[in-house]
């Protein structure tokens, strides 16, 4: 099994971001983008692992991509104290590769294709970026 260590992921802009790692206990690992200087503010990389057992035959693996937006704040008292930080809104994007025990290392791999290119598929894209989807 890997080790936790910092991981590069680029933005839409390419621009490579750090995310450091921030903890893992076997089945769940943490990483945190710390550039924003607010804990709260921090986009969040999440990855997990369930296993097969006695009744569930499958192993899961999930993954969820975490990008908060602060709000907009200004002093609104007459001390000019400037309110606590608070996230606006988060945008958030998760799944889930759920494989039989017995699949085969190319159907696991096949499985990961198909995904990272329906992520960069243009009827992806249009879904994500104007919110149309086929009709």
């Amino acid at each position: 099994m890997a080790s936790i260590a910092d991981i590069t992921l680029a933005n839409y802009a390419a621009v490579a971001k750090t995310f450091a790692a921030r903890s893992s206990d076997g089945s769940l690992a943490t990483w945190n983008e710390m550039s924003s200087g607010l804990y709260i503010g921090n986009p969040v990389v999440t990855l997990g692992q369930r296993l097969p057992g006695p009744n569930v035959r499958t192993y899961k693996v999930s993954y969820k991509v975490k990008l908060p937006t602060m709000a907009v704040t200004a002093p609104t008292t007459m001390s000019g104290i400037q309110p606590s930080p608070t996230v606006a809104y988060t945008n958030m994007a998760s799944g889930d590769f759920v494989m039989g025990q017995e699949a085969p290392l190319a159907e696991r791999r096949d499985l990961l294709a198909y995904t990272k290119n329906l992520l960069g598929h243009a009827v992806m894209i249009d879904a994500i970026e104007n919110f149309r989807i086929p009709s």
